[in-house]
């Protein structure tokens, strides 16, 4: 497995993108009913993007409340598995928080897992 992108939570996806990247390439925005959020998808190099969470403000979902506690910053690290041995092998060991959906963002099914001190990863599964 390799890493596919960094999330964050944000208030403000417009604000978040001016204050941290100034000018960048936003390569797919897209609102997901599952996680009530815009998701966009923001390309750092040919193989690492941030995902900007911008939770809708006017619905109540488990991101706004963890948003208002936590504030903005870090959310998750999401991992890209091609083999369903990978897969197994990182199961293995984690705890299932919320999963499987179905990713709009990714066309494929997603997983979130919580691992060794509290880290809380998605796998997108490609496979």
């Amino acid at each position: 497995m390799k890493i596919h992108h960094i999330g964050y939570l944000v208030k403000s996806t417009d604000a978040y993108l001016k204050k941290c990247f100034g000018d960048v390439t936003i390569e797919k925005q897209v609102y997901d009913p599952v996680q009530k959020s815009k998701l966009t998808l923001v390309k750092l190099n040919s193989d690492i993007f941030i995902e900007l969470i911008e939770p809708n403000n006017e619905i109540d979902s488990d991101l706004k409340r963890e948003l208002s506690i936590k504030g903005e910053g870090f959310h998750h690290v999401c991992y890209i598995c091609t083999k369903e041995s990978e897969y197994l092998k990182y199961v293995k060991n984690a705890h299932l928080l919320a999963g499987p959906f179905n990713s709009i963002m990714f066309n494929c099914e997603i997983e979130f897992y919580t691992q060794k001190y509290n880290l809380i990863e998605e796998i997108v599964k490609s496979f």
